[in-house]
């Protein structure tokens, strides 16, 4: 299978989720210097998630679900 055909990879669905994960923080009033100290990750790297440059990995998304009682995953991509 190639990574193009894995439709958590693909970039529309990485900004999508990236758009999700900063409604989350901006909903609690969180700066994302106060995020990442949070979750225990670099600011610049919670931005790298919230642009849709990198992929969180998953045990990061179950810990910002657990944490926020929210679905980030709600949609996937069409």
């Amino acid at each position: 299978m190639s990574k193009a055909s894995i439709p958590c990879r693909e970039p529309a669905f990485l900004i999508s989720l990236g758009r999700r994960l900063r409604a989350a923080r901006t909903a609690v009033s969180l700066t994302q210097a106060e995020m990442a100290a949070r979750l225990d990750i670099a600011r610049q790297t919670l931005i790298s998630y919230e642009t849709g440059q990198t992929d969180p990995p998953s045990g990061l998304l179950a810990q910002i679900c657990n944490d926020f009682q929210i679905c980030l995953l709600y949609t996937s991509p069409s």
